[in-house]
């Protein structure tokens, strides 16, 4: 409150803070900083935080969602800011970032997705596998092996083929019976033996 010695007084009004009694004029918050009716303080506004008595942005990495003198926050695993953010954003579907992260470019594709057209991870087709977090491509099940499903996460899960089948070629999504007059007597082939 504010207002001349003896006088009626007056509210500050919102964005103007009086830290002590007496008659001295309200004095506005500084910049990046607000406040509300009746105040002896300000608060630095959403993504920004108090530093050496000055309310500065959040750093990239981080947020602050509420109004408040508080420290800004690390943007959770999964999520990335920029400078000055109330909010995190979610990484991509399939996708993940370490905590802190700062760009979209930071969040990579789950193991068993690759990066596909316009930024978005796919799931690694059939006969294809990637055991790492990033956004390079699936490498292909090896020969005698195939896999009948998507995303595959590890070379363990290419399935060696029966007996009597083969793959011949790595990335098989299934495995091919041995034609006639041709045999397949261990697991794992990448082709068939003749029959003598």
């Amino acid at each position: 409150h504010t207002g001349s010695d003896g006088g009626p007084c007056v509210e500050c009004e919102a964005g103007k803070f009086k830290p002590t009694s007496g008659s001295a004029e309200c004095v506005d918050c500084s910049v990046n900083a607000d406040s509300g009716t009746a105040s002896a303080t300000c608060a630095c506004n959403a993504g920004f935080e108090l530093v050496a008595g000055a309310c500065q942005g959040c750093g990239a990495g981080k947020f602050k969602a509420v109004s408040s003198n508080g420290a800004c926050e690390l943007c959770n695993a999964g999520s990335y800011s920029w400078a000055g953010a109330t909010v995190c954003v979610d990484c991509a579907a399939f996708s993940t970032s370490g905590s802190g992260s700062t760009a979209a470019t930071d969040c990579q594709c789950n193991a068993g997705y690759t990066a596909g057209s316009g930024g978005t991870c796919v799931a690694c087709g059939e006969g294809k596998y990637k055991g790492l977090a990033g956004n390079g491509a699936c490498t292909l099940c090896a020969v005698g092996t195939a896999l009948a499903t998507q995303g595959g996460t590890s070379q363990s899960v290419c399935v060696s083929c029966d007996r009597g089948k083969f793959s011949g070629e790595g990335g098989a999504s299934a495995c091919t019976e041995c034609g006639k007059g041709t045999y397949g007597s261990s697991t794992g082939l990448s082709g068939c033996y003749e029959c003598d």
